[in-house]
Parts: C-alpha cells; structure tokens; sequence
C-alpha cells in the first residue's frame, strides 16, 4: 500500500483508485465477498489511503520516477520505491560516503570515526549513516562540528524519534540545516527489527564508497558493506592494533577492501 500512496503523490487519485482495487483482489476469500461487502472495503481502503495522503507533502517524496531520486541508488538492485524527505534534499545530489559500524566503540574506533568523518566533510562530501549509537552518531555529529553535512537513513518514518539521543539531530533536520532524514516508510511508522536490516541497503546505495571504521564479523554495519559490495562499490576498512573489536575490518583489508591508512588512498580522498 505504501508503493500506491507514493505513486498516486505523482500520478494522481486515479492510479490510487485502481492499486486499492486490486488489492482487494489478492485478499483471501475475495472471490466469496458480495458486493456490498466488496463495496465497504474498497470504501474503507480508500478513506485511509487518502488520510495518509492528506498528511503528506509531494515535495517530501520521492520515486524512481523522479529526475531528482538518487542516481546510486536508483542503480541498486533493490531500490527503494519511494523515499520519504525530511530537511535539505540537495544533498542527496552531493558527493557523498557512507560510514558505518559498530553501536559499541573503542576509544580508538571513536576517534578514528570523528578525524575521518570531519576529513571527508572538508574535502567536499556528504556523511552517510543509520543514525544508530556508536559509529553513526559519531559520524553525523563529527561532520555537522565540522562545518559538513550529513544523511540519516532511518528505520521509521520521520514522525518517530530514533534513537532518542539523537534528538539534535531530528531537529536540525526540521530546520533544514545540513541535514536530511531519508525513509523508505511513512512518516508515522515506529521502528520494527527488519527494517534496520533493510536500511543498510539505502546506506550502501548512496554513496560511491562505504567506510567500514570498526565492528565485529557478524554486525548490521557488515550487511551494509556486503550490499556495498554486491553492488560493485568501493569498500574501505581501518586496521589498527588500538581498534579493539575490529575482527569485520581486518577481514575485510585482508580480502582486498581499501585501507584507509593507505597513503595512496588518503592522497585520493582526503585534504591535506
């Protein structure tokens, strides 16, 4: 139902009209209905659909169908089929990276997240994360302090408040100050389990290049580096003997991923 609301944003009530008719169809029992019992649940799908609707702006949503959706990730294999917008929209037509890993840090992992967030923010480009603790808070606050600007891909619509420390970062996105919460789920949709797996997909299909900074092998933030790759993007990783629960990035150098330490690489990427 979400895929119908966001088209019907673009292609107007009549595409709305017949989506929710075939919906109907696919409900079990559909052939036993009577019409009048057709009738009230067409009615009623149709009442909801258009209350979501009213609540939402055209200009806070975007579909393949649109010039301005993410180039990336309209590339991906499985891109989202719409993305709900709140706060400055021009970044998703930045040069962006995503960083990503582990909600539980080292001293070293923390601070490697910070130089490397706020370098990539003075060389021009846009942080993109999952707004989780650890690693993504760090990395959104690191290039908001340094004069950048940063990309919460979230696991709920932009209604609901997650993480709650996080908050700054909610409301800097209402005032449209560098930074932009990007949803594939209505703007009342509370967090569920699957959708942090399934955000991972939009953190990797943004940007050119994902940045494993610390994490264990089994992890959310080495999901994002697997889509990453499958993808045929660049994946870089740090390895550091101070990096004390970093098992996913010393396997990720070891099986050809970029070290971040690399000269070559810095001189590439990051200013001086």
């Amino acid at each position: 139902m979400t895929a119908a609301l966001c088209l019907a944003l673009h292609l107007g009530n009549r595409f709305l009209t017949e989506t929710i008719r075939r919906q109907l169809e696919l409900t079990p029992g559909f052939e036993q209905f009577t019409r009048i019992q057709l009738g009230q649940r067409y009615s009623a799908l149709l009442a909801s659909a258009e209350k979501i609707l009213a609540n939402i702006s055209p200009a806070s949503v975007l579909t393949p169908h649109d010039a301005d959706y993410p180039h990336l990730l309209r590339e991906t294999a499985h891109a989202p089929f719409a993305l709900f917008l709140k706060g400055d929209r021009s970044l998703l037509m930045r040069d962006k990276v995503s960083m990503v890993g582990t909600r539980e840090p080292s001293a070293a992992g923390r601070e490697a997240a910070i130089a490397l967030a706020r370098d990539f923010s003075r060389s021009g480009k846009t942080i993109v994360s999952g707004i989780a603790r650890g690693i993504d808070s760090l990395c959104h606050h690191a290039a908001l302090e340094a004069g950048g600007s940063t990309i919460a891909v979230l696991p709920n619509g932009h209604n609901h408040l997650y993480p709650l420390e996080n908050r700054d970062i909610y409301e800097k996105a209402r005032e449209g100050r560098q930074i932009l919460l990007v949803s594939e789920y209505l703007p009342d949709q509370k967090p569920m389990k699957h959708h942090f797996v399934r955000r991972n997909r939009i953190i990797a299909g943004l940007s050119d290049l994902t940045v494993f900074v610390e994490g264990p092998l089994k992890s959310g933030a080495m999901i994002t580096v697997g889509v990453a790759l499958s993808e045929g993007r660049d994946v870089a990783a740090l390895r550091h003997p101070n990096l004390l629960a970093n098992a996913g990035g010393e396997k990720l150098i070891a099986e050809g991923a970029i070290d971040v330490t690399d000269r070559a690489f810095c001189a590439q990427t990051l200013p001086e």
